[in-house]
């Protein structure tokens, strides 16, 4: 997935040489002058179709309300390999472009209708952590992130973990203005 393209200009001298029936060869020169694009980041994250399988209906979207969302939305799919054990989803951000920039990681708080600020200290556990909450891609890199999933292993908790857990999150590159929106489950 490729976010805010960055235009380049590509010149170059193409040259060879035409040999005609004759047995005289020419040699020719062209100049080529192009534009290209890159993206800024690439999140190297298999495709989900897990939106359209679980449906939206009865779910809250990024600003609470039910059947919502983002239409591009990525989604980060969490499934521990025994029940009642957390789980981790490890990717990659790929930076193509000739600068280093810094990223972090935000939880939107879709109880307050998405707004994105630090959640409360004192409030209810959250299933769901970034591991790597911030941190620099530099130029012509990738940087891997973690996102961990530990299932509610008590009371009314534990019956909502039946269901699939969600949590969304935004992607942010400051200086680039970039905003990425991304839905976490664990199931």
């Amino acid at each position: 997935v490729d976010r805010r393209q960055r235009q380049m200009c590509i010149r170059d001298r193409l040259t060879g040489e035409i040999g005609g029936c004759d047995g005289k060869t020419e040699s020719i020169m062209v100049d080529l002058v192009a534009e290209s694009s890159r993206p800024l980041c690439h999140f190297d994250l298999p495709p989900s179709d897990y939106i359209e399988r679980v449906g939206r209906s009865n779910r809250k979207g990024q600003q609470g309300v039910e059947g919502q969302i983002y239409p591009d939305t990525k989604v980060i799919e969490i499934a521990p390999c025994e029940p009642n054990r957390s789980g981790t989803r490890k990717f990659s951000v790929i930076n193509p472009t000739d600068k280093d920039y810094r990223f972090k990681w935000v939880e939107i708080d879709v109880e307050s209708g998405g707004r994105d600020e630090a959640l409360g200290a004192l409030a209810a556990p959250r299933p769901f952590k970034c591991l790597t909450p911030f941190g620099v891609v530099r130029s012509g890199t990738k940087f891997e992130m973690t996102f961990q999933y530990i299932p509610p292993t008590r009371g009314a908790e534990k019956e909502l973990a039946l269901s699939p857990q969600e949590s969304f999150w935004t992607f942010k590159i400051q200086e680039h203005g970039i905003t990425v929106s991304f839905l976490v489950t664990g199931h």
